[in-house]
Formats: C-alpha cells, sequence, structure tokens
C-alpha cells in the first residue's frame, strides 16, 4: 500500500489563534485534530496582556514578559478569547480527505510504537538539539542526530512522503551518514508532532554509498553549537539549509513547562536575511511546528 502523511497536511486549516500569526494562520491536521481537538467545536483561551507593554514602558516589577508572577498588578489584564479554525476545502472535498486521514490513523495504529524493517535513500542529515530554559540558566545540548528520507519503504508500504529517522552521536561516527546513501535498518516506528520517526535504530546495512562525503560528526555538531544562532520564528529557507535545525525547547521558568522548537543557524547567520547561502527577505514557514 502506497501512504501520504495526512497528519501534516497544511491546505486543510486556517486557525486564527495568535499563537499561529508567525505561520500566516496555517497549521497542520494532526495539530487541529489531534493535539487540540478543537475542530468543529473551537476552544476558549484566555489572553493575558499589560497595559504598560502595550504603551511600550518598562514593568514596573522589571519582567520581560506577561506571566502568572502579573497576577494582581494593577497593569495586568485578562480576556477571554473564543476561537474556532476555519476550513480551507469545501465540505465534499473534506469529507473524501476524512477517509484518506482515517485510512492513514489506522495504518499509523498498527505500526505505533512496533518495529519494522526499512528501506530508504537518505535526504539529510542535521544535528539535533535541546534548549533548557531555567531562571538563571539557559542550556543548548546535542541530541545526537536527525537523518531524513523523502520517501521510505516500511515493511511492504510505501510510505511516499518525508519522515526521519532518530540515531545517536556514535552512530553517525561509525556510519558517516550523508545525502544519497541507501540504507535498510530496522528501527521502532514512532508518531512525533504528525511526523513519522523511527527510533532505537539497529541491523544496519548500507546498500549503496553516498557520493559526497559526511558532512556531521559529533565534533563538528559541538563546533557548530558554540556558534549557532537563535530566531523567534521558522523562515521556510532556513528549514529548508542544511545548517537551518528545529530544536525541542523546555521553557521552565514558569510552574508549568511551556514546551515549543526553535530555529537555530549552525553557521551563526545574526539574521535570515543577512545569510550569504540564501540572500533575499525571509518568508515565514507554511506550517505550524508548535
Amino acid at each position: 500500500m502506497r501512504y501520504q502523511n495526512e497528519f501534516k497536511r497544511m491546505d486543510i486549516f486556517r486557525c486564527r489563534h495568535e499563537s499561529h500569526a508567525h505561520f500566516e494562520y496555517k497549521v497542520s491536521a494532526s495539530h487541529i485534530l489531534e493535539r487540540k481537538q478543537c475542530f468543529p467545536s473551537g476552544c476558549v483561551y484566555h489572553r493575558w496582556r499589560c497595559k504598560l507593554f502595550e504603551k511600550g514602558k518598562p514593568c514596573i516589577r522589571g519582567y520581560k514578559h506577561v506571566g502568572r508572577l502579573c497576577f494582581g498588578c494593577q497593569h495586568f489584564a485578562e480576556e477571554k478569547v473564543s476561537n474556532v479554525p476555519e476550513l480551507k476545502i469545501d465540505k465534499a472535498e473534506y469529507e473524501k480527505w476524512v477517509e484518506r486521514y482515517r485510512e492513514f490513523s489506522e495504518w499509523v495504529e498498527q505500526k505505533q510504537n512496533r518495529e519494522a524493517q526499512i528501506l530508504g535513500v537518505v535526504s539529510g542529515v542535521k544535528p539535533r538539539f535541546q534548549r533548557f530554559i531555567y531562571p538563571n540558566q539557559d542550556n543548548l545540548r546535542l541530541r545526537g542526530f536527525q537523518i531524513s528520507f523523502s520517501e521510505a519503504f516500511v515493511e511492504m508500504d510505501h510510505l511516499d512522503d518525508d519522515c526521519y529517522a532518530v540515531v545517536s552521536g556514535d552512530f553517525q561516527d561509525r556510519w558517516q551518514l550523508a545525502p544519497g546513501a541507501r540504507m535498510e535498518f530496522r528501527g521502532t516506528f514512532m508518531l512525533n508532532r504528525g511526523r513519522v520517526v523511527f527510533q532505537k535504530v539497529h541491523r544496519v546495512e548500507i546498500v549503496e554509498r553516498p557520493e559526497e562525503k559526511a558532512e556531521w560528526n559529533s565534533s563538528a555538531a559541538l563546533v557548530a553549537r558554540t556558534v549557532a544562532t537563535g530566531f523567534e520564528w521558522q523562515p521556510a529557507k532556513c528549514l529548508k539549509c542544511k545548517y537551518g535545525v528545529l530544536a525541542d525547547v523546555e521553557d521552565r521558568r514558569q510552574p508549568r513547562v511551556i514546551e515549543k522548537r526553535q530555529l537555530y543557524c549552525l553557521q551563526g547567520v545574526p539574521h535570515p536575511d543577512a545569510c550569504p547561502l540564501f540572500p533575499g527577505k525571509s518568508i515565514g514557514e507554511d506550517e505550524c511546528q508548535k
């Protein structure tokens, strides 16, 4: 059977939630139907505001952003907001798509958390980083590497869409993977933010060696970490660049841990518009990565 990842479809919904403004309010299907489960009933959330920040004035308590510690302050305001995602396609087309979505969901459920035989051609290799933010500390840690495939065969099924394998630094140092490598391996089928990810990779066979030499190993990734610059939004050209990586972020400055993803440039470019590799104005990525 041939499948495409319907979870990552970006042309089905539009959500006017303020957190999606950087993505032109375009969100993935899995974000709406699986993570938030807000269609068609919608959602209600509370927007926190600071009257001083809105006037361009600093906080009288020295805070840099609005949070739970602002409760009780005379300049703090909270408003209740109702929001319902919009359909970007007509109802008849949506009903047909829902059937494909269900078929893919059933296939994922059969494979989820199970080991499978995978065959694919590597389309990219990037370091994996994770950022931990504490009140008095900020750490960016290397968490191995992410191997990308534009398609893969999972047992007898053809996944005709992007998928990934997560491997350790020792794994990449040993196999020296680079784009063009045709490899067969066993790995555990997982789902991460709607993406198909293979973990616990083993029994590796390199069917065809890549023509180009591997650019990344543990040492090179650690050097790149020292010069990496983080951006508050995710320009499409940076996500497509081999030096642009999305790091998982855990913000532990509040009682509740906030999880998100942040884009880093491993070339240390201070701003996307100043990039010498891809000149020109940056454009926001049209998929919510939250």
